[in-house]
């Protein structure tokens, strides 16, 4: 139909258009028009696309689809790892080693600081898993026997591992140790550690897993 036509038509229904019964029947054919319009747009979306997507028409009828970030509801905790120092002083000078036995005069303690270790700290136990110390670690040294009582833990320092594992995740590391070195004390707890040894380890073997975890020597190659 030529435009001429059009307003012609226009021009001899005017009142008819524009009585009530015509604005209703417009009104119906403009409903028509847009559930139509709607339908074959929906038709040509691919399938797959979540009803959580973002799908947006121009006017040249492109379709433009932004799908929403995935829903991650695993705390990032549980995937951080932690980091790697390629120069040894600069181990010594960041890493935070925490000492939670009830015996505060346990000599390795000493050693590490005498060995160069700027950040080392030893704490007779631990009032809350958010405390400053706590937060600030990067690496635990935990004595199951004695520690955790402060909290009401069953199983003292080992209750007290699995509730910082279960806190902090991989953003540190833990290592248990005991002079107990038999029984079921020992249970899945002890599996989840990053590391175990006796209490009366030479402290060179504190000193080691320290450097295991945190240092990476093949970085200054």
């Amino acid at each position: 139909m030529e435009l001429k036509e059009i307003t012609d038509w226009l021009t001899l229904n005017r009142e008819w258009l524009f009585s009530g019964i015509g604005i209703v029947v417009i009104g119906l054919i403009w409903k028509l028009i847009t559930y139509f319009r709607k339908n074959n747009i929906n038709q040509s979306i691919p399938n797959g696309i979540s009803n959580d997507s973002d799908v947006s028409v121009n006017n040249e009828n492109n379709i433009s689809i932004n799908i929403g970030a995935p829903n991650n509801d695993s705390d990032d905790k549980d995937t951080i790892e932690s980091a790697k120092y390629s120069n040894i002083e600069d181990l010594k000078n960041n890493v935070y080693i925490l000492f939670i036995d009830d015996d505060t005069k346990f000599k390795v303690v000493n050693i590490l600081k005498n060995a160069g270790y700027k950040n080392v700290k030893i704490i007779k136990d631990v009032r809350s898993i958010d405390m400053e110390d706590v937060i600030k670690a990067d690496i635990f040294f935990i004595d199951i026997q004695g520690v955790g009582k402060r909290m009401d833990f069953r199983d003292e320092g080992l209750g007290l591992a699995k509730a910082l594992m279960e806190k902090y995740g991989k953003k540190k590391k833990y290592i248990i140790y005991s002079a107990e070195t038999h029984g079921d004390r020992f249970n899945e707890v002890l599996r989840k550690a990053d590391d175990f040894l006796p209490k009366d380890a030479d402290p060179y073997q504190f000193e080691s897993i320290i450097e295991k975890f945190f240092y990476d020597e093949g970085r200054n190659a």
